[in-house]
Order: structure tokens, then C-alpha cells, then sequence
């Protein structure tokens, strides 16, 4: 009896000793991961940066890149077809910092995420920049300065063939464009959308361009058809694609915890901006695609250091879409 007695006391010491190890090593090792998750996703030493090929952003991330790398940081690019996926990428911390939310372009994109707090948006990268509906230098001479114009007289919609072009990069808007159609703003009923890819675009606008052919297309000044060929924006009274006069500013994005835990990163990304004159002389100067800016960026002659801005640029009041607190 003594004995059996002295047996349920040692299997009840070695049991309760047991699961105090077994306990301690879990508590060790939920440590560790919240350690390793803490270094992992909260780590400031590698910046990742949503890349989008398109112009603006191409030109923003080498600008901010080689600011970060100056302060010591690492940065990574993460491919992104269209500004949708820039943001999922956000919400799901598969990256940091998008340089190009179009406001109030991308505001249709952009409500949710900011909504649901997945992301927040930080500051202006580039104040008052060109984007619409846009003709060449034909269409001007022809006496067409507005949207109004292309429509006021059937001699003038005939110009155009009754079509408006919008390019690869550009489609997840066409719907909007659609949409002033359908609503026949400016007496656009009777036109069409006319959906291309960015090589097929260009190529239209190369032969209208030859052919001394007016042409209405979808563009962004900071864009490889914009500064190549958009000579005007028409005025756009209902504003669907603009504030007013076809100016959109472009903000920055960031993963919703990036101000808390990488708060030297915001700072930088505040004191960030980059002129429009100073990227489409770029542009103009080099770049007809995505690899051939890349190339004309990586030439220190067409890179010089006061492309690296330091300063902060004024706030602009009556912003519809100002920043997140």
C-alpha cells in the first residue's frame, strides 16, 4: 500500500513537472514568434515599393528610392498591373509605399481601402498635374479648346470619327468614360470607347499625328503618350476625370501600420516630392516606354542629384481629397 502511494506521487510530480516544461517551452516559443513577426513585418530596414510601369510612378520611385538608399535603407520594387492590385498589395502588407494614387482619378479605387483603414494616404508627391480626355495639335488648330466643342457642330465630331481612345494602362477607367457617354455629357452620346494596347495606342496617334488628323485619346500628362502627343486637355465642365481644368494631384499610400512602426520612413516619404517639369524632362528627353525610362534613370548625366528633392511642397486648401490623419 505504502508503496503503491509512493508511486502516485511520483507519476503526479513527474506529470505536473512535465506539462510546467511542456508550458514553458510553448510560452517560449509563442515568444519567438511574436519576435520573429515583430522583426519580420514590422522591420524598417527594407522599404518595398509598389511599381505600377507606369511613367509617374517610375520616375517617383527612383526619385524616393535614391533618398531612402542616401539614409541607409534597402528598397524593393513589387510589381503591380494596375493601381486596384497597388492597393491590394497594400492592405495585404505584401508592400509599403505606393507613389501614384491619382486624386481624384483613383478616388473610386481607393474608397474602400481607406474605409476599411487597410491603407492610409500621407501627402501630395506631385501637386496639379494633366489628365483626360486630350487632343493633338490638329484639334487645336481646328478651333477645339473643350469637350463642349468636339460636339457643337457635326462638322467637328467628324473630325474624330466619333471615337475616343484609351490606352492598356489607362483601362481600368474606361467605364467612367463610358459612363459620361451613356450620360451623353457635352453631346457625347453618339461616341465610342475605343479600347487599345499602349503599343496600338501610340501607333494611332503616330499615323493621326502624320496624317495632320485631329484625335481625342485618354491621357495623363506624366504618361508615354501624354507628353508626346496630348497638346491640350479639354475643359471638362462636369469634371468626371478632373477638379477643374484637368488637374489631378497624385498622392502617396502606405500599408495602414507603416506610420506606427516605421515612423523615419513617413518622415522621409513626407519631405518627398518630385516637379512635373522635371519629369517630363525626362521623358522627353529619353523615354518612350517603361525599359527605356529605367535606362534613361540609370544614366547619371539624365539622373543629376537636384532631381532628389528635399523639401516640402505648400499645401493646397480645398483639396477634395486630403490626406489621412
Amino acid at each position: 500500500m505504502i508503496f503503491i502511494d509512493t508511486m502516485k506521487r511520483k507519476i503526479m510530480f513527474y506529470s505536473t513537472h512535465t506539462l510546467k516544461m511542456l508550458s514553458d517551452s510553448l510560452k517560449g516559443l509563442l515568444a519567438f514568434c511574436v519576435f520573429y513577426s515583430t522583426v519580420v513585418f514590422s522591420s524598417c530596414d527594407v522599404v518595398r515599393l509598389v511599381d505600377t510601369k507606369r511613367a509617374d510612378n517610375i520616375i517617383a520611385n527612383r526619385l524616393f528610392k535614391a533618398k531612402l538608399e542616401k539614409a541607409g535603407y534597402t528598397v524593393e520594387l513589387v510589381s503591380a498591373s494596375l493601381s486596384d492590385e497597388a492597393y491590394q498589395l497594400l492592405r495585404h502588407k505584401k508592400a509599403d509605399i505606393y507613389l501614384s494614387t491619382w486624386m481624384p482619378l483613383d478616388a473610386e479605387y481607393v474608397k474602400a481601402y481607406l474605409l476599411d483603414g487597410s491603407i492610409r494616404t500621407i501627402h501630395r508627391v506631385l501637386a496639379y498635374t494633366q489628365v483626360g480626355i486630350a487632343t493633338n495639335i490638329y484639334a487645336e488648330q481646328a478651333g477645339i479648346y473643350n469637350l463642349k466643342q468636339v460636339t457643337e457642330s457635326e462638322a467637328h465630331a467628324k473630325l474624330f470619327d466619333y471615337k475616343i481612345y484609351i490606352g492598356q494602362e489607362d483601362w481600368q477607367f474606361a467605364d467612367q468614360l463610358q459612363g459620361m457617354l451613356e450620360r451623353n455629357l457635352h453631346g457625347l452620346a453618339a461616341f465610342q470607347v475605343i479600347r487599345l494596347n499602349t503599343h496600338d495606342l501610340r501607333e494611332k496617334l503616330a499615323k493621326a499625328q502624320e496624317q495632320k488628323q485631329p484625335i481625342l485619346f485618354f491621357a495623363r500628362r506624366l504618361s508615354y503618350v501624354g507628353h508626346n502627343y496630348a497638346q491640350n486637355f479639354l475643359y471638362d465642365t462636369h469634371g468626371v476625370f478632373d477638379k477643374y481644368h484637368a488637374h489631378a494631384s497624385i498622392y502617396s499610400s502606405v500599408r495602414y501600420d507603416l506610420p506606427k512602426n516605421c515612423p523615419q520612413v513617413i518622415q522621409s516619404l513626407r519631405d518627398f516630392n518630385y516637379k512635373e517639369d522635371d519629369a517630363l524632362h525626362l521623358l522627353k528627353r529619353t523615354a518612350s516606354d517603361a525599359k527605356t525610362l529605367h535606362a534613361a534613370l540609370d544614366n547619371p548625366v539624365d539622373f543629376p542629384e537636384h532631381y532628389v528633392p528635399t523639401g516640402v511642397q505648400h499645401a493646397i486648401v480645398n483639396d477634395k481629397f486630403p490626406a489621412s490623419p
